[in-house]
């Protein structure tokens, strides 16, 4: 199965699921690549905007700002189902 969307994690109060726009998608994923300190240091920071712009051409990205508190998990879930257009 491909891939079709990219959720970056955040803690929060109360669950929340927002679509990020094509911009605000690539700077969030930038500060989530793994060693990325070191690629700019290497000159890599073109081909990091390249991949990171190629991979939210094809997929959605979401930030999913979601409790831990477990009395909130119900919540959190229906965020999801919601967005999604899925029954539990």
């Amino acid at each position: 199965m491909p891939l079709s969307a990219i959720f970056i994690l955040r803690t929060a109060a109360t669950s929340r699921l927002l679509e990020l726009e094509p911009v605000d998608a690539a700077a969030l994923l930038r500060d989530e690549v793994y060693r990325s300190k070191p690629a700019s240091h290497l000159g890599r920071d073109a081909d990091l905007f390249r991949q990171i712009a190629v991979l939210i051409g094809q997929v959605q990205v979401f930030l999913f700002e979601r409790s831990m508190d477990f009395t909130q998990l119900d919540d959190t879930v229906a965020a999801v189902l919601a967005k999604f257009g899925t029954k539990a």
